[in-house]
């Protein structure tokens, strides 16, 4: 009989079995898990694009609801880099030297970019991990390397909480030598008996779900000749970078709506599509109203759905265009009086309403219909998309725009960002750290309190005394009596009472509340 059953006869089985697994040695995720009494589910995730937290999502989270639009192509976003391996074991147990010389070697060619992108490698083993970081610090870019990129490197143990645009996986694994069973589960589905199923589970879960922007994947044998859950990790973003496609199918329209495929027919075919085609994202029945919602709190309207949403990706940002068609008997009133020349007129007040609001929040749209689509649509909107993306600005309301007002929002509330009242921006809450705060951090950002210093100069020229003659509101003139007689009733406290008060350090005389300190509201004395 096992000592769980005698301390707890009455019990059973599950219970028992719970009560032996509660044990912090064994693993901290699943003792967590047992001794919680609240379980809080991540549903909305603004880091990275669908495609890269699709493999969290799809076998952890489940009800994912990723909210960042991809506006580049999926080869941009998934990308594998099979190393050709010379079938020599490595000196060093769980290490991959030309693996790690292939990453470092990318690694210099993005630092040397005008404004690259943030960096991270992950790896499952520490002696990769260990390696990576000499040949880095051992390279003659080796410092630009580091700070260009924000480099780290880390094992799948180590990255929680962390996020790079780009993260680059050494997975180290060759046909000679393959240590990874003892890394990662056999299966993802279900517990095969290991003791440490669920930390093993939790290191595929955070390790792939670090990247923002984009992944890459250097391998040294082929997928198929991975095992377990590995295996099915790679095979699925291999799954999604050969199967995602930035066309649109037929379950994509709406389906009582067959103009909807005809104009995504004209739009696909029109030459300014065809020659940017590599730059531009086409996302039908886009539930634009949801997407707002969830990531700008000020977004308080109607649930809409637009029918196709453009995004294009440019040097300076992204440009975002709607494109609705206004089919006759659903967005017209008084059709009859409706005619090419007015038909702008007669829009029905919801969509008129929707396209203010839409447009409100930075969204050029472009309406398609039977008055304005001309004998030539292809032709009409060749020349109507140009001209709109040409004008379009990328600093508008745009979706990258909205993300970063949600990322901003989630950092601030994590504690990762504060707000500076002074310079009116969000920055990293080290630089609000003062050695002079009774909580380590001050109101103002380092920067802001440099420009401002609170102490004054010893030496600063004495205040020019202006002319006193027959002034009777100047302050060398009053006398107390008299100060005391102007001094305001506090806008704070009720039944404050402002008085003056004299500065112990500079000798300067304000108004500030008599119920100092529960009230500390203050009032210059002016002359």
């Amino acid at each position: 009989m096992s000592k769980f059953h005698g301390q707890f006869p009455n019990a059973g089985i599950a219970q028992r079995e719970r009560a032996r697994m509660c044990d912090i040695h064994s693993s901290v995720m699943d003792f967590f898990e047992l001794t919680s009494n609240y379980h809080l589910m991540l549903r909305k995730h603004f880091r990275s694009y669908p495609e890269l937290i699709s493999f969290s999502n799809d076998n952890f989270y489940k009800t994912l609801q990723p909210l960042k639009i991809r506006t580049k192509p999926i080869s941009d976003v998934i990308e594998f880099q099979p190393i050709e391996h010379d079938g020599k074991i490595d000196p060093i147990e769980n290490t991959n030297r030309l693996e790690a010389q292939d990453i470092v070697k990318n690694l210099a060619e993005l630092s040397q970019l005008e404004n690259p992108d943030s960096v991270a490698v992950i790896t499952p083993h520490s002696a990769q991990q260990e390696l990576i970081s000499r040949i880095v610090t051992d390279h003659p870019l080796g410092s630009k390397i580091r700070e260009n990129l924000h480099l780290a490197i880390f094992t799948f143990d180590t990255c929680q909480g962390e996020e790079r645009d780009i993260v680059m996986y050494s997975m180290v694994a060759t046909r000679e030598r393959d240590k990874l069973n003892h890394i990662f589960p056999r299966s993802i589905e279900f517990n095969s008996g290991e003791i440490d199923h669920n930390l093993r589970q939790q290191r595929l879960n955070v390790g792939f779900s670090r990247a923002k922007e984009k992944i890459i994947i250097f391998h040294s044998k082929p997928i198929e000749e991975f095992n377990n859950s590995i295996k099915e990790a790679l095979q699925h973003y291999r799954k999604q970078l050969e199967e995602s496609t930035d066309m649109l199918d037929e379950d994509d329209f709406d389906p009582n709506s067959p103009m909807e495929k005809e104009t995504y027919e004209w739009i696909i075919s029109t030459p300014f599509f065809q020659r940017n085609r590599e730059k531009l994202i086409i996302k039908a029945q886009f539930p634009i109203g949801d997407y707002l919602r969830y990531l700008d709190e000020t977004y308080t309207h109607g649930s809409y759905v637009v029918d196709f949403l453009l995004t294009q990706k440019t040097n300076e940002g992204t440009q975002t265009l709607i494109v609705e068609y206004d089919g006759f008997l659903e967005h017209f009133e008084n059709r009859s009086q409706v005619d090419s020349g007015n038909w702008e007129l007669y829009l029905s007040e919801y969509d008129i309403e929707r396209e203010k609001i839409l447009e409100s929040f930075g969204y050029k749209i472009l309406r398609v219909n039977k008055f304005n689509i001309g004998s030539d649509p292809v032709s009409t909107l060749d020349r109507k998309l140009s001209d709109l993306f040409g004008q379009l600005s990328s600093s508008n309301y745009t979706p990258e725009s909205i993300l970063k007002h949600g990322e901003t929002v989630e950092a601030i509330s994590e504690g990762k960002l504060r707000h500076c009242k002074k310079c009116d921006e969000q920055k990293p809450i080290k630089s609000f750290e003062s050695d002079e705060a009774k909580s380590g951090y001050g109101r103002y950002c380092k920067q802001c309190r440099a420009k401002s210093p609170r102490k004054r100069s010893a030496t600063r020229p004495p205040k020019s005394k202006k002319s006193t003659k027959g002034s009777a509101h100047s302050n060398q003139t009053l006398t107390m009596a008299q100060l005391v007689a102007k001094a305001p009733d506090c806008h704070v406290s009720k039944h404050g009472k402002m008085k003056v008060r004299t500065n112990r350090k500079y000798g300067d005389k304000f108004y500030g509340c008599s119920h100092y300190p529960a009230c500390k509201a203050t009032w210059p004395i002016r002359e």
